[in-house]
């Protein structure tokens, strides 16, 4: 998961602060990504993660923790969004991307919601303002195999790119990584830098040898140089593990 950190309010008064939070329990990891009106999104994540909090941890299971955040998202709409008149509705809106492992999953599950809803997703799932810049720049790179190093590199290009012209989005980059076993992840910020300049350096280059191709390459040389950097940066990025509690 992957979000800008860039937050504009009235008046065009900027805030930054990351738009990703985590659950953590002995049998439930959840990882949550807001866009959209944050004080309506971080209520709905705060009732999330209490009502989560509230199941016995041998009951955690996938369907539990589905269903408590789908009531929390209907109480949230019903009480902060349809509450208000409609013509001012669109300024309370928000939207969560949500990734689930709990005891017993053999694989992490993603989650969208849309207004109250709430449904899984077999595919890449973006939300917020840069949404159709993003995924036009990365749909090409997106394939059901896709292993997790050219996620990440796909990602960090992507966002890149969303923050340099779309003017709601801007501030530091943040990644999260939930992983089958549970780890999660998260991306260092210099590693990030780091990262960036490098594929600004090498241009698209480096994302050829990971199943796309958007220019003719130079040479093989020149590839496994600008891979074998960026693989490097991005083993350091996606060190930081994040423990209960942190």
């Amino acid at each position: 998961m992957c979000s800008d950190s860039e937050f504009i309010y009235s008046g065009g008064f900027k805030s930054t602060r990351s738009k990703i939070y985590h659950y953590f329990s002995p049998s439930c990891r959840v990882l949550f990504v807001l866009s959209g009106c944050e004080c309506n999104a971080r209520q709905a994540i705060d009732w999330c993660k209490d009502r989560i909090d509230s199941i016995p941890v041998n009951q955690q299971t996938y369907k539990q923790v589905k269903t408590v955040i789908e009531n929390a998202m209907v109480e949230v709409y019903d009480r902060y969004v349809y509450n208000v008149p409609s013509e001012f509705q669109p300024d309370h809106l928000f939207q969560l991307i949500i990734g689930i492992k709990t005891e017993g999953m053999p694989r992490a599950k993603l989650l969208s919601t849309d207004y109250a809803t709430v449904t899984e997703c077999d595919s890449m799932v973006c939300s917020g303002a840069g949404t159709h810049f993003f995924e036009y720049l990365t749909q090409s790179l997106y394939r059901p195999d896709i292993d997790h190093e050219s996620t990440f590199l796909a990602c960090v290009y992507g966002l890149h790119e969303a923050k340099a012209n779309i003017q709601t989005c801007g501030g530091r980059s943040v990644f999260a990584f939930l992983s089958d076993n549970g780890q999660i992840n998260m991306a260092d910020g210099y590693a990030i830098n780091e990262l960036d300049k490098a594929i600004q350096e090498f241009g698209l280059y480096v994302l050829n040898l990971r199943g796309a191709v958007f220019r003719e390459s130079t040479s093989e040389e020149s590839l496994e140089s600008a891979l074998t950097t960026c693989l490097i940066l991005t083993d350091q990025a996606l060190s930081v593990k994040l423990k209960a509690g942190v």
